[in-house]
């Protein structure tokens, strides 16, 4: 059996006499809701884990096999977007503190290994972050929290690589992705963006002058000073 969520709550002691804590608590307990009642989220986290949760499976305290959750896994993830952690931070902080262990339902159960938890968060394909994104969409708009008419999403950053941003590379860029969008609007309407020709190449053809003429500038002159 690979479980979805665990449903068994516990306890939680968690009163406070400061103001920022309970802010804090409230963020986390706002998120918790939506998950409720948004289930449709964690079933689609769960098509990515189903097998690969069986592998993560460990032995609490007591001998017994404890087995982690889809819900445990996103939640541990959001945690880790929210304090802007690594994998290893967000495990030890999670571990460490009675408030996460209960958001993300693990509870007094043994906390995951952070190389367990970076196995499954790659399981997790971009298309379901995309349709996980849709889903929150879609409740923001039922609760009306936002119109749907527009709509803000952050992006996740990918390292890669790119080539030093001079000047004329940078307007080589701009050109080019412009003009790659011109072409795409033409075929939905043509008077928009007008009839005019595109000068691809010889946009290009002048970067690359550009380019050679910078590399041959000195920098600094190699004339002493007085």
């Amino acid at each position: 059996m690979r479980p979805k969520i665990n449903t068994q709550s516990e306890l939680n002691f968690q009163p406070s006499n400061l103001e920022i804590t309970n802010e804090y608590y409230a963020k986390y307990d706002a998120i918790s809701t939506i998950l409720d009642e948004n289930p449709q989220i964690v079933n689609a986290i769960h098509n990515d884990l189903a097998w690969a949760l069986e592998e993560a499976a460990v032995e609490d305290r007591h001998g017994a096999k404890f087995k982690y959750t889809s819900d445990t896994v996103l939640r541990i993830l959001l945690c880790q977007i929210i304090e802007g952690c690594s994998l290893r931070e967000i495990v030890i902080r999670i571990d460490d503190g009675n408030f996460l262990r209960f958001f993300v339902r693990i509870f007094n159960g043994p906390m995951i290994d952070f190389t367990t938890l970076c196995k499954l968060k790659n399981q997790i394909k971009s298309e379901t972050w995309k349709q996980v994104n849709e889903l929150l969409a879609r409740s923001a708009v039922k609760a009306k929290l936002i119109e749907g008419e527009k709509l803000r999403l952050d992006t996740t950053a990918v390292e890669t690589n790119i080539h030093w941003p001079t000047d004329s590379s940078l307007l080589w860029d701009t050109y080019r992705t412009l003009a790659r969008y011109m072409e795409r609007i033409r075929e939905l309407d043509p008077a928009v963006v007008g009839d005019r020709r595109l000068v691809i190449k010889k946009v290009k053809k002048l970067q690359q002058k550009i380019a050679r003429k910078a590399s041959k500038t000195p920098i600094f002159s190699s004339t002493p000073a007085a």
